[in-house]
């Protein structure tokens, strides 16, 4: 499984995606979660989710501590 924070539009975890079951990307920008969306459908990824959520200031759960492979991309 595959956690990717501030994914954008999606292109390294898509590019990646291969290797997980799951993957979840998470990013403030609600259009650039909609074009995400639309990426993973046209290249064919299945099991891909999307949500639009603030990460700053979050608290880690204890199951996102059991994720194999974290991807974080902040802004700069």
């Amino acid at each position: 499984s595959c956690l990717e924070l501030f994914c954008g539009v999606g292109l390294i975890g898509i590019g990646l995606g291969v290797s997980w079951r799951q993957y979840q990307g998470y990013e403030i920008n609600k259009q650039a979660i909609e074009f995400a969306k639309r990426n993973a459908e046209q290249i064919g990824r299945s099991g891909m989710e999307f949500f639009t959520k603030d990460l700053y200031d979050q608290n880690i759960s204890k199951e996102a501590l059991a994720i194999e492979t974290w991807i974080v991309n902040p802004p700069r």
